[in-house]
């Protein structure tokens, strides 16, 4: 099998930044674009389709998914929706990146073991946490970046006084866990220490995290093993080493190609651009209240028809429980045959509530002792 990755979203390290922020505007969610070819007589298909779509609007040279997305383009993106996304050859993994330094706490105070025998509980707490005063992960990574065992018990102390307010007293595992560090004196090791990449200046990769997450679930998805997976990844220079020394010693062959030369590569870009794209639009409009303004339907029904086409549990998601549901309510209520009149905010909290019961069911069901 050979899988073609692209991404989309501020890739890299994952820490703040000048601003104290931990991605810029509207680069909350990073995404992992990837084409699934299952030999080559499926590549070359693939590749003649893509093609074929490129010369259907004479354009020469690249297709960015950026450009899909402008709105003279929306006839391009909803024809490429309907003739080159479907559910047997696209991949898409989405990273919520403050979920995914909440999981990096979550590893900080927790055994692998309690994601593997209580995992509801282990990803209701990170749900909770990403939703949390991103200042925690401010401390977080500052004391990370020392990596000193006061530096742990600093991160302890100041989770001892932090006001949370996702998460209830009684029921906050972090909060037990600092106490006790703190009461016994003994911290906790980072999960991610600084030096533990090729480049000791680099943390956080949440580029390479999602890769090695979607080798994970294609091993499980297609019951195959590293040595048969093949990946064509666009090129990231500075980040190539840290990715060969990782998946070097886990016999994952992977190799760093420039996507104008490479008709698959810029294939998963419009891939990863048109769903971070939309994923992004259509969080924003919830959060913000305007779900039903006959001014936003545009992003929500791009994405219910996306989610349709390539069908949601070919999403590998790493982001909130709470943002695993969201899109199973687009999805159904953004579609052209869903009746009007039921598009409100009772019918919505009611799909809402029965999908949560199925993600977690679905959280409960995986594997979570599989590894590279």
């Amino acid at each position: 099998m050979k899988v073609y990755f692209d991404e989309s979203g501020q890739t890299g390290c994952i820490l703040p930044n000048k601003k104290g922020n931990f991605y810029n505007e509207k680069q909350r969610f990073f995404v992992l674009g990837g084409i699934i070819c299952k030999d080559e007589n499926d590549e070359a298909i693939l590749c003649a389709k893509y093609r074929a779509f490129l010369d259907k609007y004479k354009i020469k040279g690249e297709l960015k998914g950026s450009d899909i997305m402008k709105r003279e383009n929306n006839v391009i993106l909803m024809d490429f929706i309907d003739s080159m996304i479907d559910a047997e050859h696209i991949y898409v993994c989405c990273y919520d990146k403050l979920f995914y330094l909440a999981s990096l706490i979550n590893a900080y105070f927790y055994p692998r073991s309690t994601m593997i025998e209580d995992p509801i509980f282990y990803f209701t707490q990170a749900s909770a946490l990403a939703h949390e005063n991103p200042e925690i992960f401010r401390k977080y990574c500052a004391c990370n970046e020392i990596g000193t065992e006061e530096a742990s018990m600093d991160f302890c102390r100041y989770v001892t006084k932090f006001p949370f307010q996702k998460i209830d007293a009684e029921l906050n595992g972090y909060l037990e866990m600092a106490k006790l560090a703190v009461e016994n004196g003994e911290a906790f090791d980072f999960p991610l220490p600084l030096g533990c990449y090729v480049n000791p200046s680099y943390t956080n990769i949440i580029n390479m995290t999602a890769v090695g997450e979607s080798v994970v679930t294609l091993k499980l998805t297609y019951n195959i093993t590293n040595s048969e997976i093949h990946i064509i990844h666009d090129r990231i220079v500075e980040f190539e080493n840290e990715f060969f020394d990782t998946m070097k010693s886990f016999q994952i062959d992977i190799q760093f190609k420039d996507s104008k030369n490479e008709l698959l590569l810029q294939y998963a870009d419009n891939v990863a651009s048109i769903f971070r794209k939309c994923c992004t639009e259509t969080v924003s409009i919830f959060e913000n209240r305007k779900q039903w303004d006959d001014s936003s339907l545009w992003f929500p029904t791009v994405y219910s028809k996306l989610l349709r086409k390539m069908q949601y549990e070919n999403v590998k998601w790493d982001v909130s429980i709470s943002d695993q549901v969201l899109p199973l309510c687009v999805r159904d209520m953004f579609a052209d045959n869903y009746p009007q009149e039921l598009r409100n905010d009772v019918c919505f909290y009611q799909r809402f509530a029965f999908y949560k019961q199925r993600v977690l069911k679905n959280i409960s069901s995986l594997n979570y002792a599989a590894s590279l």
